[in-house]
């Protein structure tokens, strides 16, 4: 015979307290209505009892399916599933089911996706990362989705979401390489069709200006996608064009792999002839051999921030637009040194 479903009854008989209690405490909407105390008893109650709730009856009646998008960029991209962790901890403890998307940062695979969620009546989407001037945006707008979203710095801001300062990050990177002695640094840029790579790029030439470095043309190059292939090439067209100079300042960790392994396929070594530097701070920089300097971005925080900021924006949708500005943090490992005289 079928389990009996446990009802908001039952737990509030086993702990005496009234089912309306039980019910604020199991939506995250009204949750905060009650003290702490009731809630740690009503989910440990609800827990070992086995309770379900019901989405068809909550949507039902609140309006609401308890979804939540999540769209990441790539998700072979070992940044983002980091960021996913993050905010999935936080929804899933408020009541919310993350919905993951992998975008491919394809904008007809995006507004499918987002027709998709629409029509199982989603509550609001997370845009990890967004093209500029990105379609899904007025998409959400115009069918009133929730969206918080994530690297968006430029022409923004009115979104709530996170801004990361990449003034910092990029001045950090390159006050390290300056104090090393480099004046020859080169750049590899990421596409200047995503918010992050523009924000970025802008980063460092004015950090560059900063400590009166020159920003030379023939040492700058920009990458068509985020791949290890990417920076292997960009690095080859860097010394093809010209090998003074003594480190590169690349704008993701994936394009700093890449170019270690172009150094080390042209007789080259990192750091002894030319230093390296990444953006993003994944797992993989500190066990590669060299292990890459990089300046690092909170990724679990994000996540975390994110999630709270749709948790707030669903409580009250009328509210100030919220914008929290991430720090990134350099971290000094092996593939950066002191230039090489003689």
């Amino acid at each position: 015979m079928p389990t009996e479903r446990v009802t908001l009854k039952d737990i509030a008989e086993q702990i005496g307290v009234h089912p309306s209690t039980v019910s604020r405490v199991l939506n995250p909407a009204t949750r905060d209505m009650v003290s702490q105390d009731v809630i740690e008893r009503v989910t440990t109650t609800a827990r070992s009892l086995g309770y379900r709730p019901n989405p068809l009856a909550r949507g039902l009646k609140t309006q609401s399916s308890g979804n939540i998008g999540v769209f990441v960029p790539d998700l072979t991209n070992p940044m983002f599933p980091e960021i996913v962790r993050g905010a999935e901890a936080v929804l899933v403890d408020a009541g919310y089911t993350p919905i993951l998307a992998n975008t491919k940062n394809d904008r007809e695979r995006k507004l499918m996706l987002v027709d998709h969620l629409k029509q199982r009546q989603i509550d609001g989407i997370i845009i990890i990362t967004a093209l500029r001037n990105d379609p899904i945006i007025a998409t959400c707008r115009e069918n009133a989705i929730p969206v918080v979203v994530s690297d968006r710095g430029i022409g923004e801001t009115e979104l709530p979401g996170l801004i990361i300062d990449d003034q910092y990050g990029m001045r950090s990177v390159v006050s390290h390489l300056v104090a090393f002695g480099h004046r020859r640094i080169a750049l590899i840029s990421g596409p200047q069709q995503l918010s992050p790579s523009i924000s970025r790029h802008s980063a460092a030439l004015k950090a560059f200006h900063e400590r009166n470095i020159e920003v030379d043309s023939n040492l700058i190059t920009f990458c068509n996608d985020f791949s290890r292939e990417a920076g292997h090439r960009a690095c080859r067209t860097l010394l093809d064009r010209d090998r003074s100079f003594t480190a590169i300042i690349t704008l993701s960790d994936i394009y700093a792999i890449g170019a270690i392994a172009e150094l080390r396929d042209q007789g080259l070594s990192c750091p002894g002839d030319i230093s390296v530097t990444g953006y993003n701070g994944i797992r993989p920089t500190k066990w590669l051999s060299p292990s890459i300097t990089t300046v690092d971005l909170p990724k679990r925080e994000m996540g975390r921030r994110m999630a709270e900021i749709m948790l707030h924006r669903l409580k009250n949708p009328a509210g100030e637009v919220e914008r929290i500005v991430i720090r990134p943090t350099l971290i000094e490992r092996e593939s950066s040194g002191p230039v090489r005289h003689g």
